[in-house]
């Protein structure tokens, strides 16, 4: 386990280059780490040049709220390329948008049974609304998920209409 308490973008730059060249890693974790979008795209860099099948745990947790989806979307797609990925938490502090974006990205990363072995997802803190949370319940009862562990707290933006239809789908009930 890493515990960063660094309030400086840079880093993730120092961080990269360490998981970068671990080949035998199979924990990550990053608490409390201030970044934004340019070092997090500098960080899934690294990722698409490491070789590994090692890594198991994956938990990134900033502290600020200056990522834009499209770098979110560029880190939870290179994630999925981790075929033995078995644990993701992301509080990413995301407070420009209402998560669509990323939890379509999240989907499809569960759309491939052989590749996703994703057993516990945490996505807490990220402003996810009903519209991403709609999506996400689609992706979790439609692709076959093998996530057995979910938690979605802190995403207050989530009203009590999201989470009759976030029950309805997991109930089996036709998901819109």
């Amino acid at each position: 386990m890493l515990g960063c308490f660094i309030g400086s973008g840079d880093m993730i730059f120092i961080l990269a280059r360490f998981f970068e060249h671990n080949k035998n890693l199979c924990c990550f974790h990053v608490d409390n780490i201030d970044t934004d979008s340019r070092s997090t795209r500098m960080f899934v860099s690294s990722l698409k040049r490491w070789n590994t099948k090692s890594l198991q745990q994956f938990e990134f947790y900033c502290n600020n709220n200056r990522l834009d989806d499209a770098s979110v979307v560029e880190l939870v797609t290179e994630l999925g390329r981790l075929v033995n990925l078995k644990e993701m938490n992301l509080g990413l502090a995301l407070n420009n948008g209402n998560g669509s974006t990323w939890c379509a990205a999240l989907v499809k990363l569960l759309e491939n049974p052989t590749m996703s072995k994703l057993e516990d997802l945490a996505i807490g803190v990220n402003y996810i609304c009903d519209t991403g949370l709609a999506i996400l319940a689609n992706g979790l009862v439609h692709n076959n998920s093998k996530v057995k562990k979910l938690s979605l707290e802190g995403n207050d933006s989530i009203t009590a209409t999201g989470w009759v239809a976030f029950s309805g789908c997991l109930e089996g009930s036709t998901c819109s």
